[in-house]
């Protein structure tokens, strides 16, 4: 069985991918553009893979593609056979590291 950000990629490949509202909005507030955000999908490096267990969807994070530190990272909600972005956020200097490829999130002391 294919990884989540597998079958996500391959969802936006085929343009099988959605956009909620509130992603629309926080991409308008963020200037992060619909191509942007695809780009992220696509070539972005997966940062971490959210599952809450049965009654949610597994949500996967890809950060921006860059060669530089990434400024955002894009929030996917794989509900099969759905697709959908439902966030687009900022990566905050507090919460996150850079590891020279990738960004982590900071442990808490």
């Amino acid at each position: 069985m294919p990884s989540q950000s597998s079958f996500v990629r391959e969802m936006a490949k085929k343009g099988q991918i959605h956009f909620s509202d509130h992603a629309l909005e926080r991409m308008g507030e963020r200037r992060v553009w619909i191509n942007d955000a695809l780009q992220a999908i696509l070539e972005g490096e997966e940062i971490e893979v959210q599952d809450f267990g049965p009654e949610s969807d597994v949500r996967v994070l890809f950060q921006e593609a860059t060669e530089n530190i990434p400024r955002f990272y894009v929030v996917v909600a794989t509900s099969y056979p759905d697709v959908e972005v439902v966030s687009v956020c900022e990566f905050k200097e507090e919460a996150w590291d850079w590891l020279g490829k990738i960004m982590a999130r900071r442990r808490k002391q």
